[in-house]
């Protein structure tokens, strides 16, 4: 079975000044989520400190220039520090999930959108 991993930013909170940059991103709030081939689903949530001490200003990137993927980057770099393997862990758990529901009896979404 195939599974599609899509890593999404739920929220971001931001220290408003810190060592004199503007709205530095110092908590993010993600969710992966698996997809199976037949509507099978799956998903992870958790929220990542980042450290907000050693931002080198030279390449600080402002609030209003942000991206998702960029952001996504910053927490995968954060959750695998030293090696540790953990976004290959969460990935994992999540094709784990998706495997194991057999015949999917739910959907996602929001009816409005």
């Amino acid at each position: 079975m195939s599974t599609t991993i899509t890593w999404k930013i739920l929220n971001i909170e931001a220290i408003t000044s810190h060592n004199s940059l503007t709205n530095v991103v110092k908590n993010v709030y993600w969710q992966v989520e698996g997809f199976g081939p037949e509507g099978q689903y799956g998903a992870h949530y958790g929220n990542q400190q980042l450290d907000v001490d050693n931002i080198d200003p030279s390449t600080y990137v402002s609030w209003d220039s942000l991206s998702s993927d960029q952001v996504v980057g910053w927490v995968k770099h954060a959750l695998d520090s030293g090696g540790s393997g953990t976004v290959a862990t969460i990935e994992q758990d999540v094709v784990r999930i998706v495997e194991a529901e057999e015949r999917p009896n739910r959907k996602t979404g929001l009816p409005w959108e």
